[in-house]
């Protein structure tokens, strides 16, 4: 019986198995973080999209009610020059009337996943600067889109 030198054997050595494992193993754990963070990419771009469209919502329904209850409608509500600013929270998603009070938005109710906030501040007699943030919560951050506009008296 002869035996074939170590040299002309042919075949892999276990070393060459478990690199090759090892770096095939990398490279597919590579890949999956890759898709998983485009899937987050995605969602958070999804998610600002639905925030934007929020946003100019209210902001047209507040040219809306200075076209149709007048300037001064906006103007009582909207907090004078030295004050901070009056936060109204519109958490629902039809624009039919102003909240019953003003104050901080403490839930994400619109949608049950957003928060729209407005706040209004005085700039002259002519003038309302109005501030529309709509803002949600994703992977322990709070994220928002802002739009920050003036109201003038026609």
């Amino acid at each position: 019986m002869t035996t074939l030198p170590v040299s002309k054997r042919s075949g892999f050595t276990i070393i060459e198995v478990v690199v090759f494992i090892s770096v095939f193993t990398l490279a597919i754990v590579a890949i999956i973080a890759i898709v998983s963070y485009s899937g987050v990419i995605f969602q958070d771009s999804r998610h600002k999209v639905v925030a934007s469209r929020y946003s100019e919502e209210l902001t047209e329904w507040l040219k809306f009610q200075r076209e149709a209850n007048g300037f001064l409608s906006i103007y009582n509500r909207a907090a004078p020059v030295a004050n901070p600013p009056t936060v109204y929270c519109f958490n629902s998603v039809t624009l039919d009337s102003w909240p019953g009070s003003s104050g901080n938005c403490s839930g994400y109710g619109l949608g049950n996943f957003f928060k729209r906030e407005l706040s209004l501040q005085r700039r002259s007699a002519n003038e309302v600067s109005a501030t529309v943030v709509t803002s949600w919560y994703i992977l322990q951050r709070v994220k928002s889109v802002t739009i920050d506009f003036y109201i003038n008296r026609l």
